[in-house]
């Protein structure tokens, strides 16, 4: 039975790392498209506000992957490992949210 959830966990975690990287190649394609119809013109803040938002995105979904990695790791270390990823790609997170959050209050104006 124990097995069978670490294989379950591993399967559902690579799951959720491959939908981050479709995200952020969907995203990152599209936002090179509204660049390229501008001439490069990096004026489009909207088009910077969307690819935060897509990273965002991407980065739970990587987060949600450590989460359920962590249930399975055998030892300290990995644990530690564990630990340390998710805080800096919170904290990644956390710098991009409120970065895409200065953008918004800014188009605004």
């Amino acid at each position: 039975m124990e097995h069978l959830m670490e294989t379950a966990v591993h399967y559902v975690a690579y799951t959720l790392e491959f939908v981050s990287v479709i995200i952020v190649a969907y995203s990152a394609v599209k936002t090179l498209i509204k660049y390229l119809m501008s001439k490069f013109e990096f004026t489009n803040k909207q088009a910077k506000i969307e690819f935060s938002r897509a990273l965002e995105m991407a980065l739970a979904y990587i987060l949600g992957a450590e989460v359920l990695k962590s249930i399975t790791a055998h030892s300290k270390e990995q644990l530690i490992t564990l630990g340390a990823l998710i805080i800096m790609r919170a904290a990644i997170a956390l710098i991009i949210h409120f970065e895409t959050e200065a953008d918004t209050k800014h188009c605004e104006k």
